[in-house]
C-alpha cells in the first residue's frame, strides 16, 4: 500500500509503552476471540456437570465402577483445554492480529520545472480556445501523467513567480488556476523564468549571486529558497544524485530580454534537458486588449502608431534556443492541429530516475501466524488423544 505523503511519527523512548500492543483487522472478531475461550469453557463445565448428575441417577455402583473403569476424567480435561485453546487461536487468526511495524518506503523519480510564458502575446486566440488557455489545458495533463514525480512551476512575463518544487499536483494547479496574464507585469523576460527553473532544479546554485537575484520577486520579496516567506510549504531537497532534470518550457517565442538563448545554453550546462513548447502559428492573431477589470475592450495598438498588435509565433527565436541545447534540447509546436504531448512525455519518461523523497513509515504487520498453526497444533493433538484408557 503506497502511504500518503506528509510527516510521520517516529517512536522515541521517551513513548509511553502501550499496554496492549496487540490490535485486529477485524475489530469485532477479536472481540469474539476474547469471549470464545469464556463460552467454551462454561459449555464444558455444563457438560461435565450433565454426565456427572446422570451417572447419580443409574444409581448402580458395581456396574458404573466397571463401565467408567477406562475411562480417564484426567484425558478428558486435558481434551477440554486443548480445544478450547485451539479454537480461541483460531478465532483470533481469523480477526486478523495487527502489530506496529516500520518499514523503509522510497519514491522514485525526476525533477521538473515547467516555464510558462504570461505575457500579454499569450491571449491571442490563433491556438483555440486561446494560446494562454490551451496551454492551461495542456498543462494539467502534463501535470498529470508526472504526478509521481517532483514538479516546480514558474510564470515569467515581466517579472517572475513561482511554485517550489512539490509531489502536490493539486498546488501546482492551484498556483496557475490564481493569476492570468494580466496579472503579471508588462513584458516577456523569458531568460529570467529559464534562470528561475534552472536555480529551482539545483538547490546547491541557491546560495549562488545569480540565483539571489532571479529569485527576488519584482518590486522587493523573498530570495530563492525563502519559500516560508512567501507563505509555501518549502520541500526538503533529497540527498543529491543523478537523476534526471528537466525544464518545459510553453511559450510563443517573444521574448524582450533577449536573454533566452543565453540561460537555456547555461542551463544545459547543468545537465538539464530542455523541451521547449512553441505556442502559436505563423500567420499570427491581434493580441485583445483589456481594461482594469478584466473586460474585452478590444485590441492592443502600438503606443506610437495607431496600428494593430500582431503576435506570431517566433519560431526563429526558439530554433536558436534548441540549437544552443544542442542534443539535452528538442523544440515541439502547439499550433492549431494537436499537440505532440505523448512524445513529449516519452521523453520525460526516458530519463533517468533517481531518489526524490525517502522516509521511515509505520504501518501494521500480520501476524495471524502466531496463532494460526499452533492453534491447528493443538486441535491435531486434541484429536489424537483418546478419553478412555487402556486396562492390561
Amino acid at each position: 500500500r503506497r502511504p500518503r505523503h506528509g510527516s510521520t511519527r517516529t517512536a522515541t523512548d521517551d513513548d509511553p509503552v502501550e499496554a496492549f500492543p496487540l490490535s485486529f483487522a477485524i475489530p469485532w472478531l477479536g472481540y469474539l476471540a476474547a469471549a470464545t475461550p469464556l463460552v467454551l469453557a462454561l459449555v464444558f463445565t455444563l457438560d461435565f456437570t450433565r454426565r456427572r448428575r446422570t451417572l447419580d441417577n443409574i444409581g448402580d455402583a458395581a456396574m458404573l465402577r466397571r463401565m467408567l473403569a477406562t475411562l480417564s476424567v484426567r484425558r478428558r480435561v486435558i481434551k477440554a483445554i486443548l480445544f478450547i485453546i485451539g479454537v480461541t487461536g483460531l478465532m483470533t487468526a481469523v480477526a486478523r492480529p495487527q502489530v506496529e511495524g516500520e518499514s523503509s518506503w522510497r519514491q522514485r523519480g525526476i525533477d521538473v520545472a515547467v516555464v510558462v510564458d504570461f505575457s500579454k502575446s499569450m491571449l491571442a486566440e490563433d491556438v483555440y480556445p486561446s494560446r494562454f488557455r490551451r496551454t492551461l489545458i495542456e498543462l494539467d495533463q502534463l501535470i498529470e501523467a508526472l504526478e509521481a514525480n517532483r514538479i516546480a512551476v514558474v510564470a515569467a512575463a515581466g517579472n517572475a513567480e513561482y511554485f517550489p518544487l512539490t509531489h502536490d499536483a493539486d498546488s501546482v494547479r492551484a498556483f496557475f488556476a490564481g493569476i492570468t496574464p494580466l496579472d503579471m507585469a508588462p513584458g516577456s523576460n523569458l531568460g529570467q523564468g529559464v534562470a528561475l527553473a534552472r536555480c529551482i532544479l539545483i538547490p546547491e546554485l541557491s546560495h549562488e549571486e545569480e540565483c539571489a537575484t532571479v529569485g527576488r520577486r519584482a518590486g522587493g520579496g523573498a530570495p530563492l529558497g525563502a519559500d516560508e516567506a512567501l507563505g509555501r510549504a518549502a520541500v526538503a531537497a533529497p540527498p543529491a544524485d543523478d537523476r534526471g532534470r528537466a525544464l518545459v518550457l510553453f511559450t510563443d517565442g517573444g521574448d524582450t530580454s533577449a536573454g533566452l538563448v543565453d540561460q537555456v545554453a547555461a542551463t544545459v550546462a547543468k545537465g538539464i534537458q530542455v523541451y521547449i513548447v512553441g505556442v502559436g502559428t505563423p500567420a499570427g492573431e491581434l493580441i485583445p486588449s483589456h481594461d482594469a477589470n478584466g473586460r474585452r475592450i478590444g485590441w492592443r495598438k502600438h503606443p506610437d502608431a495607431d496600428t494593430f498588435v500582431t503576435t506570431r509565433l517566433e519560431r526563429e527565436t526558439l530554433e536558436s534556443a534548441v540549437a544552443a541545447a544542442g542534443e539535452l534540447g528538442e523544440l515541439f509546436v502547439m499550433g492549431r492541429k494537436s499537440f505532440r504531448r505523448g512524445e513529449l512525455l516519452e521523453k520525460l519518461a526516458s530519463l533517468k530516475k533517481g531518489n526524490l523523497d525517502e522516509r521511515v513509515v509505520t504501518k501494521p504487520v500480520e501476524v495471524y501466524h502466531w496463532f494460526l498453526f499452533p492453534a491447528l497444533l493443538l486441535l491435531m493433538i486434541e484429536a489424537c488423544i483418546r478419553e478412555r484408557r487402556r486396562i492390561v
